[in-house]
């Protein structure tokens, strides 16, 4: 078989052919009444916005933010031509080797709207295609909003890595132990209140044009819903931020600036509307703990983020040969479930803080995913077809945050990732990197980054851990015979 449609989607669609694959998400109602329900329910957070949007009045010293063409035509040249397109239409590989002849005219349209602090409606236009989170449909709730956009990071394993090594450091103390707690909040970005977001941006050091335009950004955003070749009719909203919007996250961010532990006991670790409290206890004495968590439920309906309780969870660590019960932590009066194990941005935390189980999960993950090399490998793909395939399908979830994990991992864990791997070998007929060799490569390449990165708050435990002699090879001194690192 030939995959005969040039291109990517062409390259996607034959595999999905070869190997039969079928989504296993139930198909989505596509009449015109259930899509405006349903645009309805994705908006239905605009009722609780009764604060009206108002712009101020630049001072005269305040200029509005002004971009360099040559600054827009290289962010052209850094689209990624694999994503999809958004509302327009427009493929990125466009935008990317037409840069040239772009940046001026989209440089000029990027400046008037700065100027005026008037964003066209046409940019801020979303056009929500529902997912559906389950398989069996109860509600409109059990669908959730995938969005088709207008428009220094850390990673997960960075949010990871913060609570783990403030819990195990706490550990290592004589009577002590640690209450993880992970919130969970219904539609985060949605319930964003713009003029309140603009209120904290000024008192963060914002120029008023530059909060102006982000308000008129937040407003009177058109919103549809589509499914195959029907949409709903068009809503206008003025609360939340759109969702898949690369500012959303950093608006939220820039909200919760000020959503900061009250005790040096306690730490609040945040990626984006990913919150966890961890509590560093001692002498079994919480309170500082349980009134961090009572200011944080005060903070949330101070600032319209509506708490959910039901899916809320809590772990308590505590690695004592006799521990006393731990009365529960309340939440609105209800109590917040102890578990066990969850997961917490894609990776499963227990509370023996061991990596069986999430080591496990993504075992499972990637075993499934052989089936489908298989089947390409009898429609007689070429080896470096399949490795790619191994390589984007496999071993990308075999291998994901492997850098928090793998210190962790026992002989068994490690035993059952490097037999999903010898499958996939016999399946292409080629060899392919080691679980064992790819952690290794993540961790220094980390590691690296994070002594490179004088801002990142793990930067200086990278000094504590070496001894003096060797603090000229850390901070980037090439050592005879070896690399810095």
């Amino acid at each position: 078989m030939t995959l005969r449609t040039p291109g990517e989607c062409g390259m996607a669609y034959g595999l999905r052919t070869i190997t039969s694959y079928k989504s296993a998400s139930p198909a989505c109602g596509n009449d015109t009444d259930f899509l405006n329900d349903l645009n309805n329910f994705f908006g239905r957070f605009e009722a609780l916005n009764s604060t009206p949007a108002e712009k101020e009045v630049p001072l005269q010293e305040e200029t509005a933010l002004c971009l360099a063409s040559a600054d827009v035509r290289r962010t052209l040249k850094r689209v990624k031509t694999s994503k999809a397109p958004g509302p327009d239409n427009i493929p990125g590989r466009v935008l990317r080797e037409c840069a040239d002849q772009l940046a001026c005219v989209l440089t000029d349209i990027f400046n008037t709207s700065l100027s005026q602090a008037k964003v066209p409606t046409c940019f801020k236009a979303a056009t929500i295609i529902p997912v559906p989170k389950k398989t069996h449909i109860t509600s409109l709730n059990d669908y959730r909003p995938g969005l088709l956009p207008t428009g220094q990071n850390r990673s997960t394993e960075d949010a990871i890595c913060s609570a783990l090594h403030l819990s195990l450091t706490h550990l290592e103390e004589k009577n002590t132990h640690v209450r993880m707690l992970f919130l969970d909040f219904s539609s985060a970005f949605n319930t964003i209140i713009p003029q309140h977001l603009v209120g904290k941006l000024g008192l963060l050091g914002f120029s008023t044009p530059l909060c102006n335009w982000l308000l008129d950004f937040l407003t009177e955003r058109p919103q549809s819903v589509r499914v195959g070749k029907n949409t709903s009719s068009v809503i206008t909203l003025s609360t939340g931020s759109p969702q898949g919007c690369v500012l959303s996250p950093l608006l939220f961010t820039l909200m919760t600036h000020d959503c900061v532990p009250r005790s040096a006991t306690n730490h609040i670790v945040k990626f984006a509307d990913d919150t966890t409290v961890v509590g560093l206890i001692r002498d079994d004495n919480d309170l500082a703990y349980r009134e961090e968590v009572e200011q944080l439920v005060r903070w949330c309906e101070g600032n319209n983020l509506i708490l959910n309780a039901d899916k809320t969870k809590e772990i308590i660590v505590d690695f004592r040969k006799i521990q006393p019960s731990h009365a529960p932590l309340l939440i609105n009066n209800s109590a917040v479930e102890v578990v066990s194990s969850t997961k917490f941005l894609g990776v499963h935390i227990t509370d023996d803080l061991t990596w069986s189980v999430n080591s496990a999960s993504l075992v499972k993950k990637a075993q499934q995913r052989l089936h489908f090399l298989r089947r390409m490998k009898r429609a007689h793909l070429p080896p470096p077809i399949l490795t790619t395939f191994y390589r984007s399908t496999v071993e990308s979830i075999l291998t994901s945050c492997i850098s928090v994990w793998c210190g962790g991992c026992t002989a068994a864990d490690w035993r059952n990732a490097r037999r999903v791997v010898r499958t996939a070998e016999k399946i292409i007929g080629s060899s392919l990197p080691s679980v064992q060799d790819i952690a290794s490569q993540r961790c220094v390449s980390r590691a690296s980054n994070i002594i490179k990165d004088a801002s990142h708050p793990h930067h200086m435990d990278f000094f504590h851990f070496c001894p003096p002699e060797e603090d000229s090879a850390v901070s980037g001194a090439e050592p005879p015979g070896g690399n810095a690192l």
